[in-house]
């Protein structure tokens, strides 16, 4: 990136930290979330127990945080291929669980939410390790 060019969707401006804290977040999010339901604890709101406790909070019978929990770590990979793989599942399964929560449940959960916020970031900021190269969606979303 030239010193005085604008960003483009994607480029962020600093060091990859914005990135390795979305990271962070959202994979804290989902473990989280997978306490929260294995442990049986209760949550923040009287929603997100709702939700949690919802036929959608599980899969197989497993908290869906759980899930994400690989898709996350799956970011810090070497490999763009996966980075970009597990950057698509986790948008798809925020959307999906944000309509889920909206039209279905017609109630939020915050864990959720914080958790769906950080994987609808990751179309603007690259995952971990990627300060040089594009960002995920980069061939998705063209020159957005």
């Amino acid at each position: 990136m030239k010193a005085n060019a604008p960003l483009r969707l994607g480029e962020v401006a600093g060091p990859a930290g914005e990135s390795a804290f979305i990271v962070a977040l959202g994979f804290a999010m989902a473990a989280y979330s997978v306490l929260l339901g294995v442990l049986d604890l209760p949550c923040i709101t009287d929603s997100c127990g709702e939700v949690m406790n919802s036929r959608y909070g599980k899969l197989f019978g497993f908290p869906v945080g759980l899930f994400a929990l690989p898709l996350w770590l799956g970011l810090l990979a070497p490999s763009v291929l996966i980075k970009r793989g597990a950057c698509v599942l986790l948008v798809a399964g925020s959307v999906y669980f944000v309509l889920i929560q909206a039209f279905v449940l017609q109630s939020f959960c915050v864990v959720c939410a914080v958790h769906a916020g950080a994987a609808f970031s990751l179309l603007v900021f690259r995952p971990a390790g990627e300060a040089g190269s594009e960002p995920v969606f980069a061939g998705a979303l063209g020159s957005l």
